[in-house]
């Protein structure tokens, strides 16, 4: 993960384990999410996570809207957001795509997201 730039789009439970895990050794990630305040949150406090593991990590780079991180350059992008937004994250999404750049779903079952992701970006950049 050291050569790359990570972004983490939807910080609900599933995202927020994900980028507390990684946050812990990868302190450059930035995480996306639009609800109000969650920014000024995450920076202040941090993120924690804790059950059957512990995480606790620093956030550095928060982007309320996907548009935003695209100053962030990410080559990985992890998509966590609720199924509902699906559709309109990757939409989001083609305004930030670069070529080689790889999407990541979170989801256990995600036919759908395959089905969006490749004809938005090809077969190929999406997992």
């Amino acid at each position: 993960m050291e050569n790359h730039r990570v972004a983490i789009v939807g910080i609900g439970a599933t995202g927020s384990v994900l980028a507390a895990a990684m946050l812990a050794k990868y302190p450059e990630i930035a995480l996306v999410d639009p609800k109000p305040g969650l920014g000024k949150e995450l920076r202040d406090k941090g993120i924690s996570v804790s059950g059957a593991i512990t995480y606790q990590a620093s956030v550095k780079n928060f982007c309320a809207h996907i548009e935003d991180v695209k100053d962030f350059d990410p080559t990985i992008i992890f998509l966590s957001t609720k199924t509902f937004h699906l559709e309109q994250a990757l939409q989001e999404l083609e305004e930030v795509y670069k070529s080689g750049m790889k999407i990541i779903s979170t989801y256990t079952f995600h036919l759908h997201f395959s089905r969006l992701c490749s004809r938005l970006f090809g077969p190929f950049y999406c997992a």
